[in-house]
Formats: structure tokens, C-alpha cells, sequence
């Protein structure tokens, strides 16, 4: 296992086990697979929708929303690739949608362009992703947490990012819904 070291005070033998660090990454494998999942649904969401948007704010969402599709493919799944094959797996389930469908939580791209892309409802779909990713983030930091450096620290960081997209999207949606209220 290449860059990896196992902080042993988490185990309670206190001797380097190779079983325990076996465990370790058995556990660790499907939560990246499922970051990673959660990652490529956000992208796809961001890139597809961002043609669709009708309503108020749509010019905004849509820059807002190539950002975001970049952010989440080019370095969040791309970094969590790396990693996953870091520690010795490739990853290649996940380049099945249905697999990608199944790990992740939000199942975002299971929606279909019915005409109805109304700038709230696809605002909305963005926040519950975002919230399910840091979700993923915070289980993930905690199980890194004093046994993988390398893992949690790129975690925390990850997950730093995840909080900006949210509170982002929350901004806007605050300032949407009164933007609607004073129009009526």
C-alpha cells in the first residue's frame, strides 16, 4: 500500500497489525467509491442543467454552475481517483453509471428534462447534493481521523469546499425567494 502508514494508537494492540490496516482500507475503498460517486452525479447535474435553466437567476446559476462542474470532476473525483488508486484500488466499478447511481446518495441525474428546469426546483436539487456531500465528507474525516494523514487532510479540504458550494447556493436561494416575494 503506497503512501500509507497506520497510526497504531487506534488500534488496541498498539502493534503494527497488518489485519487492522487490511480492515482499514476495506472500510475505506466504498466510502471513496461513494464520494467519488456523489462527485461525478454533481458534475453531470451541473453540466446538464445549467442549458435548461428558465426563470430568475438562470445567467447566474448557469456561470455559477460551470464552476462547480469543474470544481467536482477536475479536482474533487479526479483527487479522490488518485487516491483510491494510492491505497491500491482502481476503481473502475465506477465507471458504470448505474454503479455510480447506486453509490451515491442524491441520485441527482436520475431526473429527466420534462420542460419543468424552473430555477428554484434545480436550485433546490443542487443544495440536497451539496448537503449529502458533505455528508459523505464529515464520515469520511471521521473515519480517517488519527490513522491516514493523507486521506483526512485531503478530506478536510475537500470538504471546506463542499461548505462554500452549499452556503453559496443557500445565498442565492435566499435572495431568490425574495426577489419573488417583492414581485408579487
Amino acid at each position: 500500500i503506497r503512501n500509507f502508514t497506520i497510526n497504531n494508537d487506534r488500534f488496541k494492540d498498539n502493534q503494527f497489525n497488518t489485519s487492522a490496516a487490511n480492515d482499514y482500507i476495506c472500510g475505506l475503498i466504498p466510502k471513496l467509491q461513494k464520494a467519488i460517486a456523489e462527485e461525478v452525479e454533481a458534475s453531470y447535474f451541473y453540466m446538464m442543467t445549467k442549458y435548461f435553466l428558465k426563470g430568475n437567476e438562470s445567467t447566474t446559476l448557469q456561470q455559477l454552475w460551470d464552476s462547480y462542474q469543474i470544481e467536482e470532476m477536475q479536482c474533487h473525483a479526479r483527487e479522490l481517483f488518485s487516491r483510491l488508486n494510492e491505497i491500491g484500488s482502481t476503481g473502475g466499478e465506477l465507471f458504470d453509471f448505474k454503479c455510480i447511481d447506486t453509490l451515491a446518495v442524491s441520485n441527482g441525474h436520475g431526473w429527466t428534462f420534462n420542460g419543468d428546469m424552473d430555477t428554484l426546483n434545480v436550485l433546490q436539487t443542487a443544495i440536497n447534493m451539496e448537503a449529502n456531500s458533505i455528508e459523505t465528507y464529515k464520515d469520511l474525516e471521521v473515519y480517517t481521523r488519527g490513522i491516514d494523514t493523507i486521506t483526512n487532510d485531503l478530506i478536510k479540504n475537500m470538504l471546506k469546499e463542499e461548505v462554500k458550494h452549499l452556503t453559496s447556493l443557500r445565498d442565492i436561494e435566499k435572495s431568490f425567494v425574495q426577489m419573488t416575494f417583492q414581485n408579487l
